[in-house]
């Protein structure tokens, strides 16, 4: 069996790819490395985007809450991830009130806790 030479081989100088051939040049220090200046940045902050938990929250708290289907057309969710975040809203401590409506939908709706006074 005759091995042909590869690129990891001494005899040839061609690198086997691209990144071995940057490798073998000189090295870089950005590593680690600082960035020249940090107070060039805009002096207002970015903006927050959007969380798609806040709009689940925003469309449950509403006064008719919200149905599966406007849950994931809201965050673009399967209908699993909408029970998931809602299983998880309830282990949260949340109060949530499921409904029907009258063609047969499931209506989820956020309840405000209620303190007693003891």
């Amino acid at each position: 069996m005759v091995r042909l030479p590869t690129g990891d081989h001494p005899m040839t100088t061609k690198p086997r790819c691209r990144l071995s051939a940057e490798l073998q040049s000189e090295p870089s220090n950005t590593i680690g490395a600082e960035p020249e200046d940090l107070n060039t940045a805009s002096a207002a902050p970015p903006s927050k985007p959007s969380k798609k938990s806040a709009k689940v929250i925003a469309l449950l708290e509403a006064g008719d809450g919200a149905t599966l289907a406007d849950l994931s057309a809201a965050t673009g969710w399967q209908a699993h991830t909408c029970r998931a975040f809602l299983t998880g809203l309830r282990k949260k401590g949340r109060m949530l009130e499921r409904s029907h409506r009258a063609d047969g939908a499931s209506v989820y709706k956020l309840v405000a806790a209620e303190v007693t006074a003891q």
